[in-house]
């Protein structure tokens, strides 16, 4: 893969980005709904609160049924605001990744030949593997397994 990005620069950068972009802009899209529907929500609970208290102001409500109501609207608020920082903290995290061309060049720059693969170099480039289930039951001695390889910024390879 080194020798590929340090001869193909150009090339393996915009595939390498094509692919994992478009895949970060479909997962940041799909947070940005959430994160309007979260925005959205909590300013409902809000007008919730405000019309519980209002009812209760004129007594209209009880104090007990004001604090069942409320307490279910505090709960789903505290939860949504919580939601709303992680997702927030998402997007720009995944903002984040889609600059990272450049780094993966200075990683392939100083590691372009190779001669042997170490524990420092392997966790230079790869974020995660995943292993997947055997395809075949457990008595056989021949099967496939999927393995995939996520590599530092450029994504699953």
């Amino acid at each position: 893969m080194t020798a590929e990005a340090k001869k193909h620069t150009e090339q393996f950068l915009q595939r390498a980005m094509d692919k994992h972009q478009s895949q970060l802009k479909r997962e940041i899209s799909s947070k940005a709904r959430e994160l309007e529907k979260a925005q959205k929500r909590l300013a409902d609970l809000d007008k919730l609160l405000q019309k519980a208290f209002e009812q209760l102001a004129l007594e209209n409500l009880s104090e007990t049924q004001f604090k069942a109501l409320t307490g279910n609207y505090e709960t789903e608020r505290q939860e949504l605001t919580q939601r709303f920082g992680k997702l927030e903290q998402e997007i720009r995290s995944g903002k984040d990744t889609m600059l990272n061309a450049d780094r993966f060049m200075v990683i392939v720059d100083r590691y372009t030949d190779i001669q042997k693969l170490t524990s420092e170099i392997v966790r230079e480039f790869v974020e995660k593997i995943v292993v997947h289930e055997r395809s075949e039951l457990w008595k056989k001695k021949n099967y496939t397994q999927q393995v995939n390889v996520y590599f530092n910024f450029a994504g699953k390879v």
